[in-house]
């Protein structure tokens, strides 16, 4: 089952990953550094609704580990599962690949596939090529009289 995360959420996984990086999974005392409910939605900006629809989603998924009664807690803190590391690699990638639908139109082939599919544009591009012998020829006609030994 692939999982896709909306924009909010994949900047907070980075952070978290960040965090995680850090500070590890979880406090292992009482003076460990921790990653803090507060300073999440402090970071982000996310009122307690926001942020517990959030961190529910992430915690679905095994994530990261909450306790809900914690979150106004002065101490309240996740438990980040080692696996955001790969879930953000994964992220990563996919953002890197760029489908073709998201690379921006070839405005160049959009041009000559329209002017290819037209009959007049034929008749056009001969026209001004026909037009361009014609001009460059009379404006050297004296100097081909001139090859033939015609004095004007």
């Amino acid at each position: 089952m692939e999982v896709s995360f909306n924009e909010l959420e994949q900047r907070i996984l980075r952070f978290l990953k960040d965090e995680f990086l850090e500070k590890g999974s979880g406090p292992t005392d009482m003076h460990a550094p921790a990653t803090m409910h507060r300073d999440v939605m402090e970071e982000f900006g996310l009122d307690l609704a926001r942020y517990r629809e959030v961190i529910a989603r992430l915690e679905h998924y095994g994530i990261v580990q909450f306790n809900p009664a914690a979150i106004q807690a002065s101490n309240g803190h996740l438990r980040i599962n080692a696996m955001i590391v790969e879930i953000v690699r994964q992220l990563d990638e996919q953002a890197e690949q760029v489908t073709p639908e998201d690379e921006p139109p070839n405005r160049m082939d959009q041009v000559k596939r329209y002017f290819h599919g037209k009959w007049w544009f034929v008749v056009l591009v001969i026209g001004l090529i026909a037009i361009t012998a014609i001009v460059t020829f009379i404006s050297n006609l004296k100097t081909i009289l001139q090859w033939f030994g015609v004095r004007p």
